[in-house]
């Protein structure tokens, strides 16, 4: 799952409006910092809120086991504030250069491997291309289905053919990106949504397959002879109203399906109003009285 503005994929996270990753540690990580950057909650605070939040969304959730990862995430989130990548641009050389290899495996790995290393350069602040992968996600993400064994082949060809490199150190989990472009000759730019979809992204862009915009949602899918243009998740229609969760107390809460902005139930956004109110004022009276004097 490729991750272009972090604060807003935490907020979905905690109101379970995205349950795209199944890491409980990535989670953890995420909260932690949404705690800190957005809510200004302290150490004891953020690791109550966790913990109940884990408790009532994780069945396998045990305090005891993860204790100190909860309390480690919670102590670097300072250190670690939330990116946010407008969109990824793809050049027409980038492009060029993967087309020419003339095979649809290789391209879709090639294009994956290109967006993921222009993503962790702001996320991670690699450079030269770097990429930190895992082998089953790469492919995964590139909608190639093969053998085990075959992954590794379609690597190494790649390795072969200098658009891809491997670092000094022995390390299976990295690479390099040969062919990055730093030039502003953009042949298209990806969305989020785009993101969510990289194989499917570029297949559209570029035409090597009937790849359309959900008429709906605008997410990315192959037309279908049941759906159409709609993707499964827009067909018949959705529900006026979902569940939701507070980001203070995990409560569960209805909200209508068009609304992206409630995170917190009637209780908790009252407290919130109430303490903005009160800061807010007070604000004003020490304005207004440095005025004066």
């Amino acid at each position: 799952m490729m991750i272009l503005n972090e604060e807003k994929f935490a907020k979905e996270l905690l109101t379970g409006q995205n349950d795209s990753i199944k890491s409980i540690r990535q989670k953890i990580d995420l909260i932690a910092r949404y705690n800190y950057h957005v809510m200004n909650k302290k150490a004891d605070e953020s690791y109550t809120s966790i913990v109940k939040w884990l408790e009532k969304h994780h069945e396998i959730f045990s305090e005891q086991t993860y204790s100190n990862v909860i309390s480690d995430c919670i102590k670097k989130a300072a250190k670690r504030p939330f990116y946010h990548i407008e969109g990824i641009k793809i050049t027409k050389k980038e492009i060029e250069t993967i087309t020419s290899r003339e095979n649809l495996r290789h391209e879709k790995i090639l294009f994956v491997l290109l967006c993921m290393a222009k993503q962790q350069k702001v996320a991670y602040g690699f450079d030269n291309g770097l990429v930190s992968y895992k082998i089953t996600d790469l492919f995964k993400a590139a909608r190639v289905s093969v053998p085990v064994d075959e992954r590794e082949n379609i690597l190494h060809e790649l390795l072969k053919v200098g658009l891809i490199g491997l670092p000094m150190k022995n390390d299976t989990r990295c690479l390099f990106v040969k062919f990055v472009d730093e030039s502003d000759d953009v042949a298209f730019e990806l969305s989020e949504q785009d993101c969510g979809e990289l194989a499917y992204a570029y297949l559209h862009h570029t035409g090597k397959a009937k790849v359309f915009r959900c008429s709906k949602c605008g997410k990315l899918i192959k037309q279908s002879k049941k759906y159409g243009d709609i993707c499964k998740g827009c067909q018949g229609g959705a529900p006026e109203m979902k569940l939701r969760w507070c980001v203070d107390c995990g409560s569960e809460f209805l909200v209508n399906t068009m609304n992206t902005k409630t995170c917190r139930c009637d209780a908790c956004q009252a407290d919130y109003r109430r303490l903005y109110m009160k800061n807010l004022m007070k604000e004003k009276r020490s304005v207004s009285t440095a005025s004066e004097s």
